[in-house]
């Protein structure tokens, strides 16, 4: 829980400045494309569902791993994202290693931890068609680094 707490009061810290500064230059958002848990465990004639299927082996050859030490998600294929999202649990800390878990009910955390490492990760391989390039200049360095505070 302090974990959530530091991270919320990270981002807010971090974030409000880039809101007010990106409203007052009349920043244009169009383009911008991310997915929820439940889009990326859609069928796979969804489009969040044939952009995984199509692209997950090549932005995650070696699987997609959130958490750390003894406590991890690998999610070894497209199939086994599919299967593992959407999460519909409370918001708890990891307890064991799962490897291509099908349980709905592990975390929802976790599976908002999926989700952002896919969007970020598909994102950066260009398998998302983003106008992410412009934000990406401004929100570089924020962006690795609140990716890595959030699932380090």
């Amino acid at each position: 829980m302090k974990k959530i707490a530091l991270f919320t009061l990270i981002f807010l810290i971090a974030l409000t400045p880039n809101i007010v500064s990106q409203s007052s230059n009349n920043c244009n958002l169009n383009g911008f494309i991310t997915f929820t848990q439940g889009g990326w465990g859609s069928p796979s004639n969804s489009t969040p569902g044939g952009i995984r299927d199509q692209y997950f082996n090549q932005v995650f050859p070696a699987g997609l791993i959130i958490g750390s030490g003894t406590k991890t998600i690998t999610l070894t294929s497209a199939l086994a994202v599919k299967n593992f999202l959407p999460q519909g649990s409370t918001a708890d800390a990891l307890t064991q290693s799962y490897v291509d878990p099908t349980d709905s009910h592990i975390s929802v955390f976790a599976g908002q931890a999926v989700a952002l490492t896919m969007n970020v990760f598909f994102d950066l391989n260009g398998a998302i068609e983003s106008n992410s390039t412009n934000l990406r200049a401004s929100l570089k360095t924020f962006k690795v680094y609140l990716y890595h505070i959030l699932l380090c």
